[in-house]
């Protein structure tokens, strides 16, 4: 939903890419663009976007979420206080002007990938901040609906998705949980994860990114996320080299 390496007066927009294999196999790509109608979103943003989507599956039987801003801070594990109401607000706001387009985005309740434009969802709060005044946060119907299709797939620990701190190292974890719910090892062409997956900027050398990378995949190394290979004793291990400045890295599930 963001580059990680944007400047602070940059476009509103965000552009990547992936692929996937359609009904015969086949392998296509599918172009994402993220866009904010005001002002651009930042790279933290995803964290408050999953807690509020997992707010809601929980204790939500609608598309429509109510709840004080003190519950929602108490309920995300984060601190109460009239600044991170301030600071929610804006995420909040920032969120509901958010436009997220997808060419082959995957439908499980019709189980075909299809071309999708959305907002998340639409925002309705009271002019204070005061906490225990009810905020309204009104999802779009489709999207909660294939959430809901869907959530048994990933099902993660959101507190410890807010301890990895990195955004980068967020998107690795939600990258190899989806994928460590179909193998144990999954192998990643490095250019792509890191540009398209990690959002790292395309004209960042190599090596930088491979550095990054490595930093995130060390993260998940400590918590046991991922483990390496037999015989491999060290990170740089789990690369390999394809051709002249091309290079997989192979991910091994951990316990």
């Amino acid at each position: 939903m963001y580059p990680l390496d944007r400047s602070s007066d940059g476009p509103t927009s965000f552009a990547t890419s992936y692929t996937y294999s359609d009904a015969v196999g086949k392998r296509q790509r599918a172009e994402v663009t993220v866009g904010s109608a005001f002002e651009p979103l930042k790279a933290n943003y995803v964290f408050y976007l999953w807690s509020l989507l997992s707010l809601t599956l929980q204790h939500s039987d609608s598309h429509t979420l109510s709840a004080s801003p003190y519950w929602l801070l108490k309920n995300m594990g984060l601190p109460r206080g009239g600044l991170q109401y301030g600071q929610l607000r804006q995420v909040v706001e920032r969120l509901a002007q958010t436009v997220y387009s997808n060419t082959g985005f995957y439908n499980p309740i019709s189980q075909e990938h299809e071309r999708w434009t959305f907002t998340f969802f639409s925002s309705h709060l009271p002019e204070t901040l005061d906490e225990d005044r009810l905020w309204k946060i009104v999802w779009n119907q489709p999207f909660i609906d294939v959430s809901r299709a869907t959530g048994g797939r990933l099902l993660f620990d959101l507190e410890f998705f807010h301890s990895l701190g990195s955004p980068a190292t967020r998107r690795l974890f939600l990258k190899l949980s989806d994928r460590f719910y179909r193998t144990s090892r999954v192998h990643l062409d490095v250019d792509d994860l890191t540009i398209n997956g990690l959002g790292l900027a395309a004209d960042r050398p190599l090596k930088k990114r491979k550095y990054d990378l490595t930093r995130c995949i060390e993260t998940l190394l400590e918590h046991r996320i991922i483990t390496l290979g037999r015989g491999q004793t060290s990170v740089k291990e789990l690369f390999y080299k394809r051709e002249k400045g091309r290079y997989v890295v192979v991910f091994y599930k951990g316990p």
